[in-house]
């Protein structure tokens, strides 16, 4: 003491003001709580700066924001209780036996690091808006409470790097939850657990959920989950948004990216709204019990998988009165598991097919259901049809295949390809609008193409027809046009199943198998010229030709000509090919009212045959031309009009007026 006092004055103030600096950092570095129940603001009996305040070291008031806090063993049980707002440096309460009381006097708590929460019971308290507020800067972990009740609070992530450790599903609820602006909040911890609020979810930054890991709200009536501007919503984990009342919302301000791997919309009897833009996740499933869900007036793009699922004993709606558009670039799945019923009602949005940015073979499988305009626009991807083909209002083919797959395709208004590849099926694909090919490609299969419409081919696009294909065109009681551009269409019939329909050519026609089934009619007389035919296969004629003044060439191997019609030119030449048979079936009439060429070669004679021995008739009226050479003929009736002297020809017997 006498040194101290032969010190100068100014390093006497200058110790003792050293002093008392160091005293005050000691004290506000942690606190512990202290003494059993209790509230906060009594740092007088609770607050110490020893666990259990021994030795004994009283604080000298409640803790703030600069100061650790503890709870621990020897804190005492009983409750603590916040009756004032409180800020603090960090929480933990591993090892306490006792409970944390925001219930009673819903305050509003700051932390700036990490909050740890592991006691007997923790009320978080609140009234839902603005007060019961805990806002924390640093980890988030509350997984160690045995009873964690979240009255109305809200939880705000404030930091800039955080994480959010998870539980056993639905073990401990939250009520609101914050992700501020800034702040880049992690869900990571023990494989397979989540997360679960059920009121409203604010991600205002970066939420990401670590593989294994979920995100699942489960919001009560008119509550929202919502994105603001420029948010994110990503990781390897997953989020299910499982709606348990009505009114439940998804929303998404502008620049939002959801790239989350598995993102579920849920819903048990509940209904609510989801937000269009883009759905980078690789696997999003949409599904319901007994209830409704329409889709938002905006346009959804899911990059990876999509699956629409009615579960089971359920019908599961989705209303698209609201005229959503839909872009798939991954597989899509409809599922009805056991006896639940997937209803999907179209709108006048569409559905796009889009384009794999990893190209390559997506599924889709409509299950058969009725949905909007279908547009395929995927370069480099094949889009496969599964299970029960698909019902659209239109279909249009830009970029890309779509591969029927052995499934039925119905098209109420017009089909169009203006690039990429229509590949056809082995089932029935009704094209009620028409069909409109201008540009890529259609490879025909086995199974019909039934047509309602027009059919218009123009450019040079290519269309690859099959030997076992049909082209069947059936608008009844109407007038189809026909327009081929020289391509080679394969089989095809005029065949209404009801009603007259009238096939009009628009120009001229390249086919195989040609057949006009009773009551319908082909025309070749169109106002602007008439339109010749060139028929590779058999014509089979039961209802009418109207030739008006074109050319029917037969320009096949061995061909037949059944049923009677009335040409006004017709052609079979073989003179340059080989050895050929043309038959015709017993009793049938054939008229050429202009002109008429039969003609083989020396070696190369073409044989008129009938199907039986008994007659087919010919009829070449006074006044038409004809040239027959290098032919044998039989059983051939041509007395009602003009002696036909056939050239170089041989007599097989049984003819009339040869």
């Amino acid at each position: 003491m006498k040194f101290l006092f032969k010190l100068p004055p100014i390093y006497i103030f200058l110790l003792v003001l050293s002093g008392v600096f160091w005293f005050n950092f000691a004290e506000g570095a942690t606190l512990y709580w202290y003494g059993g129940s209790g509230n906060w603001s009594d740092y007088t009996n609770h607050w110490s700066n020893n666990s259990g305040n021994s030795p004994s070291s009283p604080a000298s008031a409640a803790p703030t924001a600069s100061e650790d806090v503890i709870f621990d063993a020897n804190s005492g049980g009983g409750t603590m209780a916040f009756d004032v707002d409180a800020s603090m440096a960090s929480i933990n309460t591993t090892g306490y036996t006792g409970i944390i009381d925001n219930n009673t006097n819903d305050k509003n708590i700051t932390i700036s690091g990490n909050m740890t929460l592991a006691n007997t019971r923790v009320d978080m308290g609140g009234n839902g808006t603005t007060t019961g507020i805990w806002s924390v800067a640093g980890n988030v972990d509350y997984t160690g409470v045995t009873t964690f009740n979240y009255n109305t609070s809200t939880l705000v992530f404030s930091g800039t790097t955080q994480s959010w450790a998870p539980h056993a599903y639905a073990a401990k609820l939250l009520w609101n939850v914050k992700i501020n602006s800034g702040s880049t909040t992690t869900i990571t911890g023990a494989a397979g657990s989540a997360v679960n609020p059920i009121g409203n979810v604010s991600i205002n930054g970066a939420l990401s959920v670590a593989s294994g890991e979920g995100l699942y709200p489960t919001p009560q009536n008119n509550k929202v989950v919502a994105m603001g501007n420029d948010s994110t919503l990503t990781g390897a984990g997953s989020i299910g948004l499982n709606m348990a009342g009505t009114g439940v919302s998804f929303t998404r301000g502008t620049g939002t990216t959801v790239d989350i791997a598995v993102f579920e919309w849920d819903y048990g009897n509940a209904t609510g709204t989801l937000a269009g833009g883009t759905y980078a996740s690789a696997t999003v499933l949409i599904k319901g019990g007994t209830f409704t869900f329409i889709p938002a007036n905006a346009t959804y793009i899911f990059t990876g998988n999509v699956q629409f699922q009615a579960t089971n004993a359920t019908t599961y709606t989705i209303n698209n009165s609201n005229n959503p558009s839909f872009e798939f670039r991954g597989n899509v799945t409809f599922t009805q598991t056991g006896t639940g019923i997937l209803t999907w009602t179209s709108g006048t949005g569409t559905i796009t097919l889009g384009d794999n940015t990893a190209n390559g073979t997506q599924t889709i499988n409509f299950l058969g259901k009725t949905v909007e305009d279908i547009i395929v626009n995927a370069s480099g991807d094949t889009k496969q049809l599964t299970t029960n083909g698909v019902i659209t209002d239109s279909l249009t083919v830009t970029a890309g295949i779509l591969n029927a797959n052995g499934q039925t395709i119905a098209s109420t208004g017009l089909t169009t390809v203006n690039g990429g590849t229509y590949q056809t099926s082995t089932a029935t694909q009704t094209l009620t609008g028409g069909l409109t090919l201008s540009s890529g490609t259609i490879t025909q299969s086995t199974g019909e193409i039934d047509i309602a419409g027009d059919m218009t081919i123009t450019g040079t696009p290519t269309f690859t027809k099959n030997a076992s294909g049909l082209i069947k065109f059936k608008k009844g009681d109407a007038t189809q046009t026909l327009t081929s551009a020289a391509m080679d269409l394969g089989n095809i019939q005029v065949s209404a199943g009801s009603g007259a329909t009238t096939v009009t050519l628009q120009d001229n026609l390249n086919a195989d198998n040609i057949t006009i089934d009773a009551s319908q009619t082909l025309s070749a007389d169109d106002t602007e010229a008439d339109r010749n035919i060139n028929c590779g296969g058999n014509w089979a004629n039961s209802g009418a030709f109207t030739a008006a003044t074109n050319t029917v060439t037969f320009d096949g191997a061995n061909q037949a000509i059944s049923g009677s019609s009335i040409f006004y030119n017709l052609t079979k030449d073989v003179s340059a090919d080989a050895a050929r048979t043309l038959t015709f079936t017993t009793a049938s009439i054939q008229i050429v009212s202009h002109t008429i060429i039969l003609k083989g070669a020396s070696g190369k004679v073409l044989t008129l045959a009938s199907t039986t021995t008994a007659h087919w008739i010919l009829v070449v009226p006074t006044g038409a031309s004809y040239t027959v050479d290098y032919v044998s003929v039989s059983y051939s009736d041509a007395s009602r009009g003009q002696a036909i002297n056939a050239t170089n020809s041989t007599d097989g017997g049984n003819n009339l007026n040869w």
